[in-house]
């Protein structure tokens, strides 16, 4: 097979095992099932004979992406570190541990002092590899018992680097792809492992580069009888005192990875009530391991404050737990880590649910200063909090605040690398919103048109970024003129949001993303000239939003701002009148007298007074009003 490349023995591979076809998932060449120790054996026997050796890595869920330690700690949401973020950490690491082992660490190459760090649960770019198929095999099966698990596995056919390599190699990459590394100081558990490391400069093992081998879940504890018997059980794969505790709670680390992969993917399906009962569950058992003051407990609380601030439930509680990681942060990294950032960050995000937006732009602000300070002014990580400042700005109604926020969080994103698209695409959404808002309809549609390109690109047609996108490309276009493209956008938002309520828990309760589609409809029909219908569309979208907000909410606000205009329209002024006192009572005591909101609501319920009470003056009538 000289002069062979992967991808052509992976190709012949394929074409000359008949015996495999059945195993293929889904027409997918790159995963096979197999679903017994013998099937897997004789899967990797045959593919030996195409590669003269194979490196594999097991995971207890097939689902779960190949990263390396310090990218999963490095990443803040959707936005993944740079190389050269990971570059500084692993100089920071490295500075840091080399007074560890008194002195013995001295004699260390960078790349040998990693290898031993990681084996002592360090955050580093290395990723485990073994060069035992059966010692992947385990680990797919040992744990997430309710999961699939897989193994993946690559050529050998890699660069390699070695002791005298620094760290420039890895992260200056000039298209390498991944390299090897296996280091010269072998603890007692790596030799048992048969461990190797593999690193790609990013932290992150695209699936170009592996193949996976699926064990359903149904198997795994079938394997794991068969591994025994050959001598492949946790005695062996941890023969130390370290993997002995390790192993002890186990358990209760199993289901803690669980539950936080579990409370990540909810979070970006929007299943934020589900999102929260996956990490109380996860804080328990976080609590009882690693004690109040650990910074798992932390990322727990982070994700807590998150989940619950969206879900718009129990939101003193969402604030206990964002203050709690708070002090956890400053406790352990002080005013000046991202870590701490995080959790400013989080709170800002609740402060401005709550209304409180003062309490919101000073955490934001403290966030924003500390990611300056360690990332730089053109990091991701500052663009993310710039375009929550602006969005909370835009909330707060300084809509000239909220704008030059999120250009400038726009502007950081296009000098970066595309990893993050999903991010711009939330930017260009809450740019066409203030431009709406402010009466600047051209780039309103520009901004939204932008949004809704990324997400179908992203997400295809049916998904709930896209139906959302689908709503504000609507209203943009009823506001432009052209009606019939706004219900032809429109319908594309509703039978998605419609669809997805038909097959949930509760298919009568209209969901606050539905509601806001009622709105845009409203919106249409006003145009067609159709009050009536409006006024409808806008009293069931307000019921809607008063059952998941409460009255006092800037949603259900908003829904009495569009009845007022409407009553106003339709000579109905006492209604008008009280629509909109109900709206500046809200707008009042949440966003306060300067907010372009407040002043709006204010400005319509002058119109309705003076249609009702002509004489009468506006601001004295005003001043004895408990609004």
């Amino acid at each position: 097979m000289t002069g062979m490349t992967p991808e052509t023995n992976f190709a012949c591979f394929t074409q000359n095992s008949i015996d495999f076809a059945g195993m293929i998932v889904r027409d997918d060449f790159r995963r096979v099932v197999v679903r017994s120790l013998k099937e897997y054996i004789a899967f990797f026997l045959t593919a030996s004979e195409y590669w003269i050796k194979l490196l594999y890595r097991g995971q207890s869920r097939a689902d779960w992406k190949v990263e390396s330690g310090a990218c999963r700690a490095l990443t803040l949401g959707d936005a993944y570190p740079s190389t050269e973020e990971l570059k500084k950490h692993h100089q920071r690491l490295i500075a840091a541990s080399r007074h560890l082992y008194d002195g013995e660490s001295g004699s260390y190459n960078d790349l040998a002092l990693l290898a031993r760090l990681q084996h002592h649960k360090a955050k580093t770019n290395l990723i485990d590899f073994t060069e035992s198929p059966l010692i992947a095999l385990w680990f797919a099966c040992a744990g997430e018992k309710g999961y699939d698990g897989a193994v993946h596995w690559v050529s050998e056919a890699v660069e390699t680097v070695g002791s005298d390599d620094k760290l420039d190699k890895i992260f200056n990459d000039s298209g390498r792809s991944i390299y090897k590394y296996d280091p010269p100081y072998l603890e007692r558990r790596m030799i048992a492992q048969q461990s190797t490391f593999l690193i790609a400069p990013d932290g992150r093992l695209k699936h170009d580069y592996y193949q996976s081998v699926i064990i359903p879940a149904d198997v795994k504890d079938a394997v794991i009888t068969e591994l025994e018997f050959l001598g492949i059980s946790q005695k062996r794969v941890y023969p130390d005192f370290d993997g002995f505790v390790e192993w002890f709670d186990h358990k209760g680390r199993d289901r803690l990875e669980e539950l936080w992969y579990e409370g990540k993917t909810q979070t970006e399906n929007r299943e934020y009530t589900l999102e929260r009962k996956s990490y109380e569950e996860a804080l328990k058992i976080t609590l009882d391991l690693f004690g109040p003051w650990d910074e798992r407990t932390a990322m727990i609380l982070t994700k807590l404050t998150h989940g619950v601030t969206f879900s718009n439930d129990a939101l003193e509680f969402a604030e206990r737990c964002g203050e709690w990681a708070l002090a956890i942060r400053l406790k352990l990294f002080g005013d000046n880590r991202s870590k701490t950032a995080e959790a400013y960050s989080a709170l800002a995000t609740l402060y401005r649910k709550l209304g409180r937006y003062g309490d919101s732009e000073n955490y934001y602000g403290k966030a924003l200063g500390i990611m300056r300070c360690f990332y730089g002014g053109d990091s991701r990580h500052v663009s993310l909090v710039l375009n929550n400042l602006g969005y909370m700005y835009y909330d707060w109604g300084y809509y000239e605040k909220a704008k030059t926020a999120m250009l400038e969080s726009l502007d950081i994103r296009s000098k970066l690398p595309k990893t993050d698209n999903s991010s711009e695409a939330y930017a260009y959404s809450n740019l066409a919103s203030i431009a709406l808002d402010m009466g600047d309809g051209e780039n309103a549609r520009k901004w939204a048109s932008e949004c809704l390109r990324i997400r179908l690109g992203l997400y295809g047609d049916d998904s709930l970024s896209s139906a959302i996108a689908y709503k504000k490309m609507a209203r943009y276009e009823c506001g432009w003129g052209d009606i019939g493209k706004a219900a032809e956008l429109l319908a594309k938002a509703f039978g998605f949001h419609r669809a997805k309520r038909a097959n949930s828990e509760k298919p009568d309760k209209i969901t606050s993303s539905e509601a806001d589609c009622l709105l845009a409809e409203g919106d249409i029909l006003l145009k067609k000239g159709d009050a009536d219908g409006a006024i409808e569309r806008y009293t069931t979208a307000r019921s809607a939003l008063t059952a998941i907000f409460g009255e006092m909410s800037c949603d259900v606000a908003e829904a009495d701002v569009k009845l007022g205009e409407t009553y106003l329209k339709t000579k109905r002024f006492p209604e008008a009148d009280g629509s909109l006192r109900r709206a500046c009572s809200v707008y009042l005591k949440k966003l306060g007298e300067g907010s372009a909101r407040t002043k709006g609501a204010f400005t319509l319920l002058r119109k309705a007074h003076l249609e009702i009470a002509p004489t009468v003056d506006f601001e004295a009538w005003l001043a004895g009003q408990p609004l």
